[in-house]
């Protein structure tokens, strides 16, 4: 899949829709905070026991449901300098 091409289309059609502009269809976004946690069957215990299990586990439903963009604050920890 090319992938860099799929964001370029999602984000046109985001952008179409936000100036109410005719698309062939309504954009969706995911904006999904702790339920990502839920569905993944996780805890917010067991989550955010390393990064790339919160990765994984704030992914998990992005890899099973489509969508056309993500709204997210963020990991919950600051980036190691």
């Amino acid at each position: 899949m090319d992938y860099a091409k799929k964001y370029d289309d999602n984000l046109a059609l985001i952008k179409r829709a936000a100036n109410h502009e005719k698309t062939e269809r309504i954009p969706t976004l995911s904006m999904a905070q702790t339920w990502a946690i839920s569905y993944a069957g996780e805890t917010a215990a067991s989550t955010f026991t390393s990064v790339e299990k919160e990765f994984d586990v704030y992914s998990k439903h992005l890899h099973d449901i489509p969508f056309d963009g993500i709204c997210l604050f963020g990991m919950n920890r600051p980036i190691p300098m």
